[in-house]
């Protein structure tokens, strides 16, 4: 191995010509040959919000990291540029890791490496995912990744409003076809003030814990919790985060005009126009009543029976027509026949109007006398919504949370006032019959996120709302 790749070079030294981009020299000398940094800062929030493109991970489409205080996160997009034979679904995947080097520290013990995803890694997976998804282009069918690798944990700032915000920024930098960018914040209220994108330190005092994606002028996604945040207060807190949100959407689109790429050409994959007009022909004026049935069972086999008629006049009229042809044009008459019942008529599938909510019921100390075999502090609860029924176990209030984090070593949770109350404990695997299945499955990150948003009287209420298409906000 020659020499000079094996120490640094100063300012003097020489550089042999066979590798001229190695080492502090070529930084310095050939900087403009070898990379083309380019740096925008964002002042929003409690720190600033930097964003940086150029220097490392070159390799992939869209690459940036993000910072906030000395918290600092690398999220890259990748794009596959062919469609897999027979793929019938949109392949995004969204990983975001903690590395355990983040935080300066090595995993110790028998496993020398990271495991499996804790649950706030699966959770900022999620919350990465669902602002992004709808905005791709319909029928987009390639294989897409993004990941999202946290570089160093501060302990102060959180990182999964970075790697929001970092997703959005790779995807518009990169040549994938991308309807942003958005811009992501977390609104805290401290003292009745509200602050953007709180350390943990100040959502331990905030009675708000709203996450709130946008573009420049629509709300895109919102999650969160509050402590009995009136409804005027909470309008007021989704301005304030729009004003945000819009400094985050400019900051990337002067980055895309600095380095941004000139988006590919694709094909996609949507339902065809004879297939439609099949579709409508056999079940158009019976699909409404289908999924008006009272109850879900009912409407499963109404659907379904009109599903099979749709299928058989296609085979017939249109042999050449795939299994994917078919449920492309069913599913099509299907969801425009939801959107036309909830966003004209007011109507949900059950009947419920946009205002109303799912009927609950709960009761305690169900099963207190096998719980208190094991922990004379727990008890049980059990609950039901909708047809699912499920059980919880709640702690003590002195008991730790399990949602840990390397960006907050406190292990306060992603919520705020955690550490005024708790949230039950709910077994992951939700049972087949709660989910309309004759299959059992092993956990999934759908199902931990359920686990961590449980309804319970003593802990805040969690809200999501994603929108297939954004909504006007202000």
């Amino acid at each position: 191995m020659p020499i000079c790749m094996l120490r640094n070079l100063s300012e003097n030294d020489e550089c042999p010509s066979r590798i001229p981009l190695l080492g502090p020299y070529a930084l310095q000398k050939n900087k403009t040959l070898i990379m083309n940094i380019h740096t925008l800062t964002a002042d929003v929030g409690t720190n600033p919000m930097t964003f940086e493109t150029g220097k490392i991970a070159k390799l992939a489409d869209g690459a940036v990291t993000v910072r906030c205080g000395d918290t600092i996160i690398l999220v890259t997009a990748v794009s596959s540029t062919k469609v897999k034979h027979g793929q019938t679904w949109f392949p995004l995947s969204v990983e975001y890791k903690e590395k355990a080097t983040a935080a300066g520290v090595f995993p110790g013990g028998y496993f020398k490496r990271e495991g499996r995803p804790t649950e706030k890694e699966i959770l900022t997976c999620r919350m990465t995912d669902r602002p992004l998804r709808p905005l791709f282009p319909k029928g987009y069918f390639y294989e897409t990744q993004i990941v999202a690798i946290l570089l160093s944990a501060d302990g102060i700032n959180d990182s999964d409003i970075l790697s929001m915000n970092g997703a959005s920024a790779a995807l518009c930098l990169s040549d994938i076809p991308f309807a942003g960018p958005i811009g992501a914040v977390r609104v805290g209220r401290v003292d009745g003030k509200f602050v953007i994108n709180p350390t943990h330190d100040e959502r331990a005092d905030s009675d708000l814990d709203l996450i709130y994606v946008g573009n420049k002028t629509d709300v895109i996604m919102i999650e969160g919790q509050a402590d009995e945040l009136p409804e005027e207060e909470f309008i007021k807190a989704l301005h304030f985060a729009q004003e945000a949100v819009v400094k985050l959407v400019a900051l990337q689109e002067e980055l895309v005009k600095l380095a941004g790429k000139e988006k590919r050409d694709y094909t996609t994959v949507l339902a065809k126009e004879n297939l439609l007009e099949i579709a409508y022909e056999i079940a158009g004026d019976r699909i409404e009543s289908a999924i008006y049935a009272p109850s879900k069972t009912e409407r499963a086999k109404k659907v379904g029976a009109l599903r099979d008629e749709v299928e058989a006049a296609i085979k017939e009229r249109a042999p050449e027509a795939t299994d994917f042809d078919v449920e492309q044009a069913f599913e099509y008459l299907q969801k425009k026949a939801f959107r036309i019942s909830i966003m004209e008529k007011g109507v949900r599938a059950d009947g419920r109007q946009i205002g109303d909510l799912r009927a609950l019921y709960g009761e305690s100390a169900s099963f207190s006398t096998i719980i208190s075999l094991h922990s004379p502090s727990a008890n049980a609860d059990a609950w039901v919504a909708s047809t699912a029924a499920k059980s919880a176990t709640v702690p003590s209030p002195s008991a730790p949370s399990s949602l840990s984090s390397l960006t907050n070593p406190s292990s306060l949770t992603p919520s705020a006032c955690h550490r005024k109350s708790w949230n039950p404990t709910v077994p992951p695997r939700w049972p087949p019959f709660a989910q309309a299945s004759w299959r059992c499955s092993t956990p999934a990150s759908r199902s931990s996120a359920r686990s961590v948003a449980s309804p319970s009287d003593s802990s805040p209420k969690t809200m999501t709302m994603t929108p297939s298409s954004p909504t006007r906000c202000c």
